[in-house]
């Protein structure tokens, strides 16, 4: 009687702790010229590529279990990224069980810091003078103006 109780759980146990195994080893992350990239999954694989220039904020979590092992996770969040039909604000990319969280972190800061802030307009050319900026700015301002 115990035996048939016994086998399917011996077998659940090694097929979760295979699982397990599995999908540890199926997560990773790549810092390219102009994207985190973030993949996982070992069935439904998941793969999310992620602009530098659309990033707002990145954060660390680390829960008890995980600072006992030295691991903690980024979660990379862009503007206007949320759970969808909630409120609630999800990060867009996340990166779990990495031993050097802060160093990732602060390798992503530096890979936004080096970043120019992308155009409003595209196909203008901006000045390098900051007075013949404000005067280009104020004839735009002029000519909407005559308009109405």
């Amino acid at each position: 009687m115990f035996m048939f109780i016994d086998v399917p759980l011996i077998v659940s146990i090694i097929f979760c702790l295979y699982w397990i195994n599995e999908y540890v080893t199926s997560i990773g992350f790549m810092l390219t010229k102009s994207d985190v990239i973030v993949k996982r999954g070992v069935w439904w694989r998941h793969r999310r590529t992620v602009p530098y220039n659309r990033i707002t904020n990145i954060d660390i979590a680390q829960g008890p279990i995980s600072r006992m092992f030295g691991l903690g996770a980024v979660a990379v969040q862009t503007a206007g990224y949320s759970a969808a039909g909630g409120t609630s604000r999800r990060a867009e990319a996340n990166v779990f069980g990495i031993q050097n969280f802060d160093g990732v972190r602060e390798t992503i800061l530096d890979l936004l810091r080096a970043r120019r802030p992308i155009a409003v307009e595209a196909g203008t050319e901006e000045p390098s003078d900051i007075n013949l900026q404000i005067l280009q700015e104020l004839r735009k301002i002029r000519e909407a103006l005559s308009k109405d």
